[in-house]
């Protein structure tokens, strides 16, 4: 002991010879002080030691403590806390208490300086941290019953043990040699423990503390274990002569390494040879009712042994059938049904059969291999009885699939409609649906028509429009159409179709190299213009207006423009004209042309305020073109921001 104390008494010591002898005012202190601790205290608890400082002069005012930890087979010393300064307690006698942490199996070193003014003295004293006990519950309780086949558990938990232990162990051990059977609360009970007796043990640990262990009271002997029944053999259905009958198999828990069947009368006796779970009645049986017994066996458990309930009669030998009776799924009215015949072992004399409309309504006269569903049947489901027959047999009677709901017919053909026109302001599209190509051909066409845009495809239904054309007016320019045609037919289901959607709705306008839109040319000179908001790849006339002086076709690129530069004919006078754009005769646009006279003959060829042959009266014409030709500018730099011709008036038709 003291070669262990040694390492950690020997710095204390040469401490205090430091004290005393460094200076004169630590020998300032006369007489002695003590500082006493417990020898031992259980880790984890608080260690207080007492310094007795009654025999100093002067009486200390004042201690610091450095508290230290020292493994008690030697190693080295860890500084755990240091407290202080703090004034002594007045009667001589200071009680200074540790409460940290402590370690098992190590030495707890409390060096206290006293102090007075500049005037020191130390004392020291030592605890040895020893393992904490715990307090244990007396024995471990198992619950269970002990047989095989069950399961025993061990329901003591921690909470038993004082302080909490972190963790409690279970083994199972068999009392005869002390064999170990297994680990953990719960232990299930095997044939191999039958006969057996044997215990639990529990180990509570905790970091600092002597293991606990307590044990269970002896568990045994280990009995047979006994079968659970889940369920009775049962016999359900008819029994026949020469058919093999196979009985509902007992459930039993746990599963048998054996059972063995009995076939009985119902009068108790045991039917010779009948010792399966299947059993083919004969002739001597006919008439009886009959029952069955079965007998479990399993290893480690007891025999168990279980009756069926009692079967029916045994009856005639019956037919056994072959090919089922079977429908068609789905059924359609006027779409006639024809049924698989169904076969039989042996084979039948006669076979007859009974349509059925759900809920079991017979259908009068319908008693063939076929059945065409009318209007009474709509809705119902269809089925089909068949009644087989054969001497000295009893009848068998056998239903077969019962069809879908029977619905009404669908058109077998549906072309998609078509939807064209020009994707102009006032020219109608019209809808196709092909009528001829449908089969059958649809009694009434009804149409919802749709004005859609890129940012809302789905579209807004057009309420009130209801028949095969639309015209777009403003409000539909930059929107497309799209039609839903539904096709109806007395015993059809509605078939709906759409079209694909339209070309938008786009405006005509004249794009001019003036500021003010109208056209300018000289007698004699070109006629330059471009045409926009036409339909695509046609052909269009052209005129000029008032006296109509025809200028020759135009045919419009894919984007419905057309660029127009024409020398006019000699015919054409300086004054105001129009420019009329005809399509089949139509006007589809117009915008003003203003003729002048070449410079030289200006003033000699025509006087101010007179028309010309083809012109118009100049001023409410010109005022009335001028209003729609800077309208049409507005709309054409809103609408076409691409173009970039200046100066330019569009005028919208």
């Amino acid at each position: 002991m003291l070669r262990r104390l040694l390492p950690a008494v020997l710095p204390l010591a040469i401490a205090a010879l430091v004290v005393v002898g460094a200076s004169p005012a630590t020998a300032a202190f006369a007489g002695t002080a003590t500082a006493s601790a417990p020898s031992s205290a259980t880790v984890g608890d608080s260690v207080t030691i007492t310094v007795d400082h009654t025999g100093l002069t002067p009486a200390p005012t004042s201690y610091t403590v450095l508290w230290q930890s020292q493994p008690t087979g030697g190693g080295a010393i860890d500084t755990l806390a240091t407290d202080g300064p703090v004034a002594t307690e007045g009667d001589g006698s200071t009680d200074i208490t540790f409460t940290g942490q402590t370690t098992v199996n190590t030495y707890l070193f409390a060096t206290v300086t006293l102090t007075d003014g500049s005037n020191s003295y130390v004392v020291s004293a030592q605890t040895t941290i020893v393992p904490g006990t715990f307090t244990a519950p007396g024995t471990i309780a198992v619950s269970g019953t002990a047989h095989v086949g069950q399961t025993l558990t061990a329901t003591t938990a921690a909470s038993a043990w004082s302080p909490t232990p972190s963790a409690v162990t279970y083994t199972w051990y068999d009392v005869s040699g002390g064999a170990v059977l297994g680990t953990g609360t719960t232990y299930e009970l095997t044939t191999a423990d039958l006969g057996r007796t044997l215990y639990v043990q529990a180990a509570a640990t905790l970091t600092g503390y002597t293991t606990s262990e307590v044990a269970s009271t002896w568990i045994g002997a280990v009995g047979a274990g006994s079968f659970t029944l889940g369920s009775a053999p049962a016999i359900s259905g008819g029994l026949r002569i020469g058919t093999a009958f196979t009985a509902t198999a007992p459930a039993l828990s746990p599963t048998p390494d054996a059972i063995a069947y009995q076939w009985f009368t119902s009068d108790g006796t045991p039917i010779t040879g009948a010792t399966s779970l299947t059993f083919t009645p004969t002739a001597s049986q006919l008439g009886e009712a009959l029952y069955l017994v079965a007998t479990a066996s399993r290893t480690g458990y007891q025999s168990y042994v279980v009756g069926s309930n009692l079967s029916g009669a045994v009856a005639l030998a019956a037919l056994t059938p072959v090919i089922g009776l079977a429908v068609p799924s789905a059924a359609t009215l006027g779409s006639t049904l024809s049924l698989t015949a169904p076969t039989f072992s042996p084979a039948a004399d006669a076979v007859s059969y009974q349509w059925y409309r759900t809920p079991d309504v017979a259908i009068t006269g319908a008693t063939g291999t076929s059945y065409t569903p009318t209007s009474a049947d709509l809705g119902a489901q269809l089925y089909v009885v068949a009644t087989a027959t054969r001497a000295d047999t009893q009848s068998y009677e056998v239903a077969s699939n019962l069809t879908g709901a029977v619905a009404l017919a669908s058109f077998t053909t549906a072309p998609t409609p078509t939807l064209t026109g020009a994707g102009l302001v006032g020219a109608a599209y019209t809808v196709d649906v092909h009528t001829d190509s449908w089969a059958p051909t649809p009694t009434t066409i009804t149409y919802r028509w749709f004005r859609a845009t890129v940012d809302n495809p789905v579209g807004t239904l057009l309420i009130g429009v209801t028949g095969t054309t639309y015209t777009p007016t403003d409000p539909d320019i930059g929107s497309y159409f799209y039609v839903e045609a539904t096709a109806h037919r007395t015993g059809y289901t509605d078939y709906v179709i759409g079209t694909a959607p339209s070309r938008a709705v786009g405006v005509r306008w004249v794009q001019t190299d003036t500021a003010d839109g109208v056209v300018t040319t000289t007698v004699g000179g070109r006629l330059q213009v471009t045409l926009h908001g036409l339909t695509p790849l046609t052909t269009y006339e052209l005129e000029l207006h008032s006296t109509p002086v025809a200028l020759g076709p135009v045919t419009t690129d894919a984007t419905g423009s057309v660029v127009v530069d024409l020398a006019l004919p000699g015919s054409v006078v300086a004054g105001s004209h129009t420019l009329i754009v005809l399509q089949d005769g139509t006007q589809v646009l117009s915008t003003a042309v203003a003729v002048t006279a070449p410079a030289a003959t200006a003033g000699a060829a025509s006087t101010a305020g007179t028309l010309a042959a083809t012109g118009a009266e100049p001023g409410p014409v010109l005022a009335f073109a001028t209003g729609l030709l800077l309208l049409g500018a507005g709309l054409h730099r809103a609408g076409r921001r691409g173009l970039r011709r200046a100066p330019a008036v569009a005028v919208r038709q």
